[in-house]
C-alpha cells in the first residue's frame, strides 16, 4: 500500500507541473529529513520440500481417490469398475465398452501460469483450480496443487452431453470427495508391491538409470501417466521414459530380448527403442525410454 500511495503522489505532482506555491519560509541551520527506507519487497512463500512431496505422492493409490458412486451415476451403464492406467493415475472405466468415464493422475505438472488462466475454487476447504478448454472440444478439468508445479488433476468424460457447467459441477462433487480423501493418508495408501513401479516416479526412475544423471535436466512428462514418466534433457541429448500399463498385446508384437534379466519385448519406431514387459494388473507396466 505505501508503495502504491507514494506512486499516486509522483504521478499527481508530474500532473501538476509543481506549479503550487507553498506557505511559509525556509529556517537557516534546518536539515532535511531523511528520505524514508523503500517498502521491503514482499517475499515469495516457501515451496514445500521437494523430497517430501515426491515421497508423499508415491504413497498416494490413485484408484482410491475415484469416487465409483459418482461414476456409476453419471455414467449411461451401469457396470463400472476402477482401472489403473500407470502406477499413479487410475480411471473409472465402463466395463462393455471399457470408455474412461473419470481420470486421476497424481503428480501432474501444472505451470505457475495456469493458475492464472484457471479459475480459483475451493473444494472442501482447499484451494483448487478449474480449467475449462471452450471450442470444438469442450472439457471442464480441475487440479489440487500439492506444491508450486505439482497437483492431483481431476478429468472428466461428459457422454450424455449435459454441457460444460454439468462437468464442471461433477468435478467439483469429485473434487471435494478427493480433498477428504487427502486428508486421511491412511486410507489412500498403495502398497508398493501391489502395483508395479508403483515406489517410484519417472524422474527418480530415470536419474538411477543414466549414467551421466547429473547432466541433464528433469521434467515429469507420461502420456497416460505424467508423474510416471519424465523427459531427461541434456546438452546433446533427449531421453524419454514411460511407465504406463496396458494388454498383453502391446508386447505381442516386436523383438523377445533378455536386458538386465529380464525378458522384454523391443519395438522399434523410427529411431526410438521401446522395451517393454508384461505383468502387474490391466497387463502390464510399459517402460519406454527413448533417445533421440
Amino acid at each position: 500500500m505505501l508503495r502504491a500511495f507514494v506512486a499516486d503522489v509522483a504521478l499527481c505532482l508530474l500532473a501538476s507541473g509543481c506549479s503550487a506555491t507553498v506557505a511559509g519560509k525556509p529556517v537557516a541551520g534546518q536539515v532535511a529529513p531523511a528520505p524514508s527506507a523503500p517498502a521491503k519487497k514482499a517475499e515469495r512463500p516457501k515451496d514445500r520440500s521437494q523430497v517430501a512431496v515426491l515421497s508423499a505422492l508415491r504413497r498416494i493409490d490413485a484408484c482410491a481417490l475415484v469416487d465409483l458412486k459418482l461414476a456409476k451415476r453419471v455414467s449411461s451403464e451401469s457396470s463400472v469398475q476402477k482401472a489403473p492406467l500407470g502406477p499413479h493415475a487410475c480411471a473409472a472405466v465402463e466395463k462393455r465398452f471399457g470408455g474412461d468415464i473419470m481420470r486421476v493422475a497424481v503428480g501432474e505438472v501444472q505451470e505457475h501460469i495456469a493458475r492464472f488462466r484457471a479459475k480459483p475454487i475451493e473444494l472442501a476447504g482447499a484451494k483448487a483450480y478449474e480449467m475449462r478448454t471452450l471450442g470444438e472440444l469442450e472439457q471442464c478439468r480441475v487440479f489440487i496443487p500439492v506444491s508450486f508445479d505439482l497437483s492431483v488433476d481431476l478429468d472428466y468424460e461428459d457422454e450424455a452431453g449435459a454441457g460444460l457447467d454439468a462437468s464442471c459441477g461433477v468435478l467439483h462433487s469429485w473434487g471435494e470427495y478427493v480433498v477428504k480423501k487427502l486428508r486421511r493418508p491412511g486410507s489412500i495408501k498403495l502398497a508398493p508391491n501391489k502395483r508395479p513401479f508403483a515406489a517410484w516416479d519417472g524422474c527418480t526412475m530415470l536419474v538411477e538409470i543414466l549414467p551421466d544423471s547429473k547432466k541433464c535436466k528433469y521434467r515429469p512428462n507420461g502420456t497416460y501417466d505424467p508423474f510416471s514418466g519424465c523427459w531427461a534433457l541434456g546438452e546433446n541429448k533427449s531421453v524419454k521414459l514411460e511407465v504406463q500399463y496396458g494388454s498383453k498385446d502391446d508386447i505381442r508384437s516386436g523383438t523377445r530380448r533378455t536386458i538386465g534379466g529380464k525378458k522384454v519385448t523391443v519395438r522399434a519406431w523410427s529411431t526410438t527403442a521401446w522395451p517393454s514387459r508384461c505383468r502387474g494388473p490391466r497387463g502390464l507396466p510399459r517402460t519406454a525410454p527413448s533417445r533421440c
